[in-house]
C-alpha cells in the first residue's frame, strides 16, 4: 500500500470502527429501532470510501451503502454491516503489515524494509 492509501485506511477504518461503537449502545437500547437519515448519510460516506479500499473483498458483492430514501434499517442491521467492513478491513492490514521488535508496521508500497509507519495489531493476524 502507498503512504496516501495507509492514510486514508486508517481514517476510514477509525470512522468505521465509532460508527459501529455508537450503532452498539442504540442496538442495547433499541435493536430494531429504525436509524435516522442523518447518521445513514454520514455512514454511508463511509461505507463508500471503505468499499473503494476493500474492493473486490468487500463483505457482500451486492451492498454498497443503506437505502435511506425507501427502507431504513433497523439499528441491529447497521451494527452487523459495519461488524462486516471492520473485518474485511482488518484482513486487509493483515495483509498488508509486518511485525518488527514487537511492533507492527505498514508495508509502505510492498516493503517492509522501508519507510516505516506504524499500525495497530491486527485482529486477524497471519497464523
Amino acid at each position: 500500500m502507498t503512504k496516501e492509501e495507509i492514510e486514508s485506511f486508517e481514517k476510514v477504518f477509525t470512522q468505521l470502527m465509532s460508527f459501529h461503537q455508537e450503532t452498539a449502545v442504540l442496538v442495547k437500547k433499541d435493536p430494531d429501532g429504525a436509524m435516522n437519515k442523518f447518521k445513514l448519510q454520514l455512514i454511508n460516506k463511509v461505507i463508500a470510501k471503505a468499499n473503494e479500499i476493500v474492493g473486490d473483498t468487500k463483505p457482500f458483492d451486492d451492498f454498497d451503502g443503506f437505502d435511506i430514501e425507501n427502507d431504513l434499517p433497523f439499528n441491529s442491521d447497521v451494527a452487523m454491516i459495519l461488524g462486516q467492513y471492520i473485518n474485511c478491513m482488518e484482513l486487509l492490514r493483515k495483509d498488508n503489515v509486518h511485525i518488527w521488535s514487537g511492533r507492527w508496521y505498514w508495508n509502505v508500497d510492498g516493503n517492509s524494509s522501508g519507510e516505516t509507519i506504524r499500525t495497530t495489531d491486527p485482529i486477524c493476524q497471519k497464523k
